[in-house]
């Protein structure tokens, strides 16, 4: 349907005035919406952008490299230790075990004293036993084992 049909001219203006009327103020309120959006921005920028373009940025310093410490001298501090115990007296413990008698190798004397031929030869076996274990040969240390006692046996 057509506006000429059911509006006569008159109306037709007065339709197109409301019309016109109402999209221009729309687009003025469009207009001021986006200039308050545009203040904030700005107002934002400005808070902003003046407080960190006024800040400098902290350098933090490079740490520096740990000094190496001095190597000791060993042969100094050795010298150093024998000039010391060159120098002190013997403590009273130690010349109390120089003075003592020194042991005897008694044992080891009657024990080479009174050797027996018949158990040399077992403890020849048993030490050969030990190393063959140590070496971890379990099927030699069987055969010695049989033959230790077939031994005792005759």
């Amino acid at each position: 349907m057509r506006i000429n049909e059911i509006a006569d001219a008159s109306e037709q203006i007065a339709l197109w005035k409301l019309i016109a009327d109402n999209v221009w103020t729309a687009l003025d309120t469009q207009q001021r919406q986006q200039a308050q959006q545009n203040a904030v921005k700005k107002s934002r920028a400005k808070t902003t952008g003046h407080a960190s373009s006024n800040k400098k940025p902290v350098k933090i310093p490079a740490p520096r490299a740990p000094t190496p410490l001095p190597k000791p001298n060993l042969q100094q501090q050795v010298q150093n230790q024998v000039q010391q115990n060159a120098q002190r007296p013997p403590s009273a413990s130690a010349v109390a075990l120089a003075n003592q008698p020194k042991p005897s190798n008694t044992v080891k004397d009657t024990a080479s004293a009174q050797r027996n031929p018949q158990t040399e030869p077992e403890q020849q076996d048993a030490k050969t036993a030990l190393s063959v274990h140590n070496r971890g040969d379990y099927a030699k240390l069987l055969q010695l084992h049989n033959q230790h006692l077939q031994q005792r046996q005759a």
